[in-house]
């Protein structure tokens, strides 16, 4: 579940699936290149695997919670989880745009306060 203040700021029905598609990928990614199983990161998660498997597939809408959430399992901050480190990174415009209003969240949630 993609938090409200997301879809406020413009972001389409489409835009939300692509970035749901965009943070699976990217789950599992970073699950595979640990060597870690579906089961072991349900158990982290306190989820089956069948629900790992619908959060790898985008079946299943992640909240921003789960995702850092997830971050901490793999030691990654949550834009670390769902962006990769490279600026050239192949990405369509869309899903730049996308990632570029999550991180803007992100940082607005996650600041501290001064």
């Amino acid at each position: 579940m993609i938090n409200p203040e997301f879809l406020r700021k413009g972001a389409s029905m489409q835009n939300e699936q692509s970035f749901t598609q965009l943070v699976a990928s990217r789950i599992k990614e970073i699950r595979t290149d640990n060597s870690m199983t579906q089961e072991e990161l349900g158990k982290h998660l306190k989820i089956t695997r069948q629900q790992v498997t619908r959060l790898e597939s985008g079946q299943q809408a992640i909240s921003t919670e789960r995702i850092t959430q997830i971050a901490k399992i793999f030691q990654l901050t949550p834009l670390a989880l769902i962006a990769p480190q490279t600026r050239d990174d192949g990405l369509p415009p869309e899903a730049a745009k996308i990632l570029a209003e999550f991180k803007e969240f992100l940082i607005h949630k996650y600041r501290p306060k001064r």
